[in-house]
């Protein structure tokens, strides 16, 4: 499996970027997940969120837009394309 392009960690809270394509063209996609250990010990995925953990995933996601816009923007000095 392909490595994420980027992963950001608030918290418990971990979105990864990944990086693909569509008819040809670059796109990017998105996971938000919350690792932790199930009862024999293994790592799960956990794709469910607590009230605690919903600030986390609002800043999560807002450090994703910043560091991707203002990777655009400092490449091309233009307004970014939206990646998805």
């Amino acid at each position: 499996m392909a490595a994420p392009k980027q992963t950001i960690r608030v918290g418990k809270v971990r979105l990864s970027v990944w990086e693909g394509n569509y008819e040809g063209k670059p796109i990017l996609s998105f996971t938000i997940d919350k690792p932790y250990k199930d009862k024999e010990g293994n790592y799960v995925n956990g794709k469910s969120f607590s009230r605690a953990d919903l600030g986390n995933v609002v800043l999560a996601c807002i450090q994703a837009t910043n560091v991707l816009y203002g990777q655009t923007n400092t490449e091309t000095n233009s307004e970014p394309e939206i990646p998805f």
